[in-house]
């Protein structure tokens, strides 16, 4: 599911127009990266998490190839309950 498909479909679901989905959806992704991490009960834990770099390796000619570090949105979902 795309996010625009997202944001069709809890438009639909909740009678809000999908600017106002767009919104919340958009704040939503702000407060997680501003404060590192957001945590729904029920659902699961979003969070930033900076890779580091490293040199890797070409599979197909084997060359080492150098990776910058970079940050990444994880998930982790909770126990089901």
């Amino acid at each position: 599911m795309t996010k625009t498909e997202l944001i069709q479909k809890v438009s639909w679901t909740t009678n809000q127009t999908s600017g106002v989905v767009s919104d919340v959806l958009a704040e939503i992704i702000k407060c997680i990266q501003q404060e590192g991490s957001v945590r729904i009960k029920g659902f699961g834990l979003f969070r930033w998490k900076t890779k580091p770099a490293r040199v890797a390796r070409n599979p197909k000619t084997g060359a080492e190839v150098y990776v910058p570090q970079k940050d990444v949105l994880t998930f982790k979902a909770s126990k089901g309950e």
